[in-house]
Protein backbone atom coordinates (compact mmCIF):
# COMPACT_ATOMS: atom_id res chain seq x y z
CA UNK A 1 0.00 0.00 0.00
CA UNK A 2 2.61 2.70 1.13
CA UNK A 3 4.24 1.74 -2.71
CA UNK A 4 0.96 2.85 -4.42
CA UNK A 5 0.91 5.86 -2.15
CA UNK A 6 4.34 6.63 -2.96
CA UNK A 7 4.27 6.17 -7.05
CA UNK A 8 0.93 8.45 -6.78
CA UNK A 9 2.79 11.47 -5.10
CA UNK A 10 5.52 10.64 -7.69
CA UNK A 11 3.34 10.33 -10.48
CA UNK A 12 1.13 13.58 -8.96
CA UNK A 13 4.46 15.43 -9.01
CA UNK A 14 5.32 14.73 -12.54
CA UNK A 15 2.24 16.14 -14.14
CA UNK A 16 2.37 19.44 -11.88
CA UNK A 17 6.23 19.94 -12.88
CA UNK A 18 5.19 19.47 -16.93
CA UNK A 19 2.25 21.35 -16.21
CA UNK A 20 5.09 23.98 -14.71
CA UNK A 21 7.12 23.94 -17.65
CA UNK A 22 3.98 24.60 -19.90
CA UNK A 23 2.97 27.62 -18.04
CA UNK A 24 6.72 29.15 -18.39
CA UNK A 25 6.87 28.19 -22.04
CA UNK A 26 4.40 30.69 -23.11
CA UNK A 27 4.25 33.97 -23.88
CA UNK A 28 2.30 36.34 -21.28
CA UNK A 29 -1.24 37.64 -22.35
CA UNK A 30 -1.23 35.41 -25.57
CA UNK A 31 -2.09 31.62 -25.89
CA UNK A 32 1.21 31.60 -28.21
CA UNK A 33 3.36 28.47 -27.20
CA UNK A 34 7.30 28.99 -27.20
CA UNK A 35 7.86 25.56 -26.50
CA UNK A 36 8.13 23.37 -29.19
CA UNK A 37 7.88 19.41 -28.94
CA UNK A 38 9.74 18.38 -31.70
CA UNK A 39 12.53 20.64 -30.61
CA UNK A 40 12.48 18.77 -27.41
CA UNK A 41 12.59 15.32 -28.53
CA UNK A 42 15.40 16.54 -30.62
CA UNK A 43 17.77 17.50 -27.75
CA UNK A 44 16.36 14.05 -25.77
CA UNK A 45 17.35 12.32 -28.66
CA UNK A 46 20.86 14.02 -28.95
CA UNK A 47 21.37 13.90 -25.17
CA UNK A 48 20.93 9.88 -25.57
CA UNK A 49 23.56 9.64 -28.42
CA UNK A 50 25.98 11.29 -26.37
CA UNK A 51 25.32 9.46 -23.38
CA UNK A 52 25.34 6.06 -24.89
CA UNK A 53 27.65 7.31 -27.60
CA UNK A 54 30.44 8.37 -24.43
CA UNK A 55 29.45 5.09 -22.68
CA UNK A 56 30.56 3.03 -26.05
CA UNK A 57 34.12 4.72 -25.98
CA UNK A 58 34.76 4.26 -22.30
CA UNK A 59 33.42 0.64 -22.52
CA UNK A 60 35.71 0.22 -25.81
CA UNK A 61 39.11 1.59 -23.45
CA UNK A 62 38.29 -0.91 -20.70
CA UNK A 63 38.29 -3.60 -23.80
CA UNK A 64 41.65 -2.90 -25.29
CA UNK A 65 43.41 -2.58 -21.48
CA UNK A 66 43.27 0.86 -21.01
CA UNK A 67 41.03 1.05 -17.95
CA UNK A 68 38.52 4.29 -18.21
CA UNK A 69 36.72 4.21 -14.29
CA UNK A 70 37.46 3.77 -11.03
CA UNK A 71 35.46 3.90 -7.77
CA UNK A 72 35.48 6.42 -5.00
CA UNK A 73 35.44 3.28 -2.48
CA UNK A 74 38.27 1.80 -4.67
CA UNK A 75 36.17 -1.71 -4.95
CA UNK A 76 36.91 -4.26 -6.54
CA UNK A 77 36.02 -3.74 -10.39
CA UNK A 78 34.10 -6.72 -12.42
CA UNK A 79 34.99 -5.31 -15.44
CA UNK A 80 33.11 -7.92 -17.18
CA UNK A 81 29.41 -7.47 -16.27
CA UNK A 82 26.01 -6.35 -16.86
CA UNK A 83 26.74 -4.13 -13.39
CA UNK A 84 29.50 -2.59 -14.71
CA UNK A 85 27.93 -1.54 -18.27
CA UNK A 86 25.36 0.32 -15.89
CA UNK A 87 28.08 2.55 -14.22
CA UNK A 88 29.48 3.06 -17.05
CA UNK A 89 26.24 5.09 -18.52
CA UNK A 90 25.18 6.43 -15.23
CA UNK A 91 29.43 8.05 -15.04
CA UNK A 92 28.34 8.97 -18.25
CA UNK A 93 24.86 10.58 -17.80
CA UNK A 94 26.46 12.27 -14.91
CA UNK A 95 29.53 13.80 -16.95
CA UNK A 96 26.86 14.99 -19.20
CA UNK A 97 24.31 16.29 -17.07
CA UNK A 98 26.47 17.51 -13.87
CA UNK A 99 30.02 17.53 -13.29
CA UNK A 100 29.82 14.27 -11.75
CA UNK A 101 28.92 13.47 -8.06
CA UNK A 102 32.67 11.75 -7.46
CA UNK A 103 31.55 7.84 -6.37
CA UNK A 104 32.62 7.11 -10.16
CA UNK A 105 36.29 9.44 -11.82
CA UNK A 106 37.97 9.15 -15.03
CA UNK A 107 41.28 7.92 -15.45
CA UNK A 108 43.74 7.66 -17.72
CA UNK A 109 43.30 8.68 -21.50
CA UNK A 110 39.64 8.37 -20.41
CA UNK A 111 39.82 12.05 -18.77
CA UNK A 112 40.35 13.53 -22.54
CA UNK A 113 37.21 12.50 -23.55
CA UNK A 114 35.67 13.26 -20.29
CA UNK A 115 36.85 16.85 -20.74
CA UNK A 116 35.09 16.80 -24.54
CA UNK A 117 31.58 15.13 -22.96
CA UNK A 118 31.77 17.54 -20.45
CA UNK A 119 32.12 20.82 -22.94
CA UNK A 120 29.03 18.76 -25.07
CA UNK A 121 27.03 18.98 -21.83
CA UNK A 122 27.44 22.56 -21.27
CA UNK A 123 27.11 23.50 -25.26
CA UNK A 124 23.98 21.69 -26.14
CA UNK A 125 21.51 23.66 -24.01
CA UNK A 126 22.35 26.77 -25.21
CA UNK A 127 23.00 25.35 -28.88
CA UNK A 128 18.85 24.34 -29.24
CA UNK A 129 18.22 27.24 -27.17
CA UNK A 130 19.78 29.36 -29.78
CA UNK A 131 18.94 27.15 -32.72
CA UNK A 132 15.07 26.98 -31.77
CA UNK A 133 14.91 30.97 -31.58
CA UNK A 134 16.32 31.40 -34.96
CA UNK A 135 14.11 28.60 -36.29
CA UNK A 136 11.07 30.16 -35.20
CA UNK A 137 12.10 33.72 -36.67
CA UNK A 138 13.21 32.27 -40.13
CA UNK A 139 9.35 30.70 -40.54
CA UNK A 140 8.55 34.04 -38.77
CA UNK A 141 6.31 31.63 -35.77
CA UNK A 142 7.19 34.14 -33.48
CA UNK A 143 3.58 35.63 -32.71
Amino acid sequence: MKYLIFMLIVVSCFFIMIGSVFHLFRIKGTDCPVFSWQHFFILVQVYFVVIFGFGVIYLGLDAIGLPSITYQDKAHIDRHNLYFIGNIIYFSAMTVFTVGYGDITPVGVAKAFVIVQTFLGYLLPAAFVVSGFANRREHGDIC
